[in-house]
């Protein structure tokens, strides 16, 4: 019997000492979350490490002992499902508080997350449940642009979308590699540049802005190398993301978008074909005749930049691209350029004695503002120096301004068996000529001198070369030093040395006078040999 009592004292005691250790489990409770520092909804970077707190508070009127403390996870969005705590008191007297601290939690999902609940030791606390993770994440950028090339301050337009992961509020922008590529515009109405960032606004999880985000951007000197980047913002918490672009620089002749008219005049400076004026006139004839016209617009010069004007009919204008340099920033600027001519009376800008005109030209500008500077292309056929005897060397823009004609720095750029191509820079635009002058003449030979008659079966005309003509033997010796450019495939044109057309005569007078000797003195030799001869 007293076996059975002692029995039942030690059964009785164990059920007490667990039922006290599970009163005092009981007791515990969690009393505060928080995660990075915040409460209720916590803003988190998807991939990016984070830590929470746990209070635990012991409200029971004993001592409370506590082992262990772990935070579990709802569903799969995190890299962990649990995560043990540290840091806590085993041991927490009434009324007392302790932390446990959960490290290294890793959202690998966006989205609005949650945890199930704080096991403390055995016992399941589901007070974290009240806490939202904003796991925030750029789900997806892309970009779409309306053009895959584009022509030299031509303006094209490119878009992103973005899809949110998380509540975010996202910020997009648009960079180039360079100032001088491409630059980005305020909008299609051609405002200033600069608005390279632009804020979508509040995003929900895997939602999109209604409308996507555009940029106008001007088309600079090379390939326009894009980057767009997105970066989604909640609290604290930002994720970034970029996607990179090109658009490639069209740089062939003609690719700008123009249009084209015809005026008429009452007179012609020239015919538009390659033959030109004969003898330095420009004015008179023509009677109503038609003149070539064109008109070239780009949408947009930004400061710092040039703008490039190409025409396509440079057969008739003679001018093929113009390059402007505005002071500030020009908005849908024109350039028109006509075959002109000049009023009766008024001065030519060279004499029929001193070379020709080539053709008369008007230029024409509207929105460009003031210039810092223009530079003027423009070509002439090779024929016309041949068939006026004119010197490439001395081509020359002039520009009538003020009643005078002044001439402009001009330079050859390349040539080709067809045409001599040149550039002129001006400082503004009115009425321009393109002259040359003759080529120095040869020195003159008395008549009746042997020097001066022709031998049988040779030219009495000089054989010098003129562009696109056949090259004399001075000019083969000289080599190419007297050639202008070439560009291309095309081929060089010798051209005439004013200094060696002279120089040629007296050779040949020489050569002349050297054979004469040699045979009167081969005559001499021989009579002085026969005796004889004169019976």
């Amino acid at each position: 019997m007293e076996t059975k009592r002692k029995l039942f004292i030690a059964v009785f005691a164990v059920i007490a000492a667990v039922m006290s250790s599970v009163a005092a489990l009981g007791a515990l409770q969690v009393t505060a979350v928080s995660c990075s520092g915040q409460t209720g909804t916590v803003n988190v970077a998807v991939n990016e490490n984070f830590n929470c707190q746990a209070t635990i508070n012991n409200p029971d009127s004993g001592t409370a002992s506590l082992t262990s403390v772990t935070l579990r996870v709802s569903g799969s969005w995190a890299e962990s499902a649990t995560y043990s705590g540290s840091g806590f008191s085993t041991s927490i007297t009434t009324g007392a508080s302790t932390t446990a601290t959960f490290t290294d939690i890793r959202a690998t999902t966006s989205g609005l997350n949650k945890f199930s609940s704080i096991m403390l030791d055995s016992v399941s606390d589901t007070a974290v449940a009240d806490t939202t993770i904003n796991s925030i994440d750029i789900k997806s950028l892309k970009n779409t642009t309306n053009a895959s090339s584009a022509s030299r301050n031509a303006v094209f337009s490119v878009s992103a979308t973005v899809t949110a992961g998380g509540n975010i509020n996202p910020d997009v922008n648009i960079s180039s590699s360079s100032p001088s590529d491409c630059l980005v515009m305020n909008g299609s109405d051609g405002g200033p540049a600069g608005n390279v960032t632009q804020n979508i606004g509040a995003l929900t999880d895997s939602s999109s802005a209604a409308n996507p985000q555009e940029w106008f951007v001007v088309m600079g000197l090379t390939n326009c190398n894009y980057t767009i980047t997105a970066k989604g913002v909640a609290g604290s918490a930002s994720v970034i993301r970029s996607i990179t672009g090109t658009i490639f620089n069209q740089t062939s002749l003609g690719t700008q978008s123009s249009t084209s008219s015809s005026s008429s005049s009452s007179s012609s400076s020239s015919s538009s074909g390659g033959g030109g004026s004969g003898g330095g006139g420009g004015g008179g004839g023509g009677g109503g005749a038609s003149l070539a016209s064109e008109s070239v617009s780009v949408p947009l010069i930004p400061v710092g930049f040039s703008g490039f004007f190409n025409y396509l009919k440079s057969i008739q204008l003679s001018v093929y691209e113009i390059e402007i340099f505005p002071v500030k920033e020009a908005v849908q600027p024109t350039i028109t350029v006509k075959e002109a001519s000049i009023a009766d009376g008024q001065a030519e800008p060279i004499s029929s004695s001193e070379g020709s005109i080539y053709k008369h030209i008007s230029i024409d500008a509207s929105n460009t503002g003031n210039l810092s500077r223009a530079t003027i292309k423009f070509n002439v056929p090779a024929s016309w120096f041949k068939n006026n005897s004119l010197d490439y060397k001395t081509v020359a823009l002039k520009r009538f301004k003020s009643s005078v004609w002044n001439e402009l720095p001009t330079a050859i750029v390349s040539s080709n068996e067809e045409s001599l191509h040149f550039s002129a820079e001006t400082p503004g635009f009115s009425i321009f000529a393109i002259t040359a002058r003759k080529i120095a003449a040869f020195p003159t030979i008395p008549e009746g001198t042997e020097a001066n008659k022709a031998k049988p079966n040779e030219s009495s005309q000089p054989t010098s070369q003129q562009p696109g003509g056949t090259q004399n033997q001075e000019n083969s010796a000289q080599g190419s030093s007297e050639s202008p450019p070439k560009s291309g495939g095309g081929k060089v044109i010798p051209v005439v040395s004013r200094e060696g057309t002279g120089m040629t005569g007296l050779l040949v007078l020489a050569a002349f006078v050297a054979v004469m000797a040699v045979i009167i003195f081969a005559i001499r030799k021989r009579i002085k040999s026969h005796p004889n001869a004169d019976n």
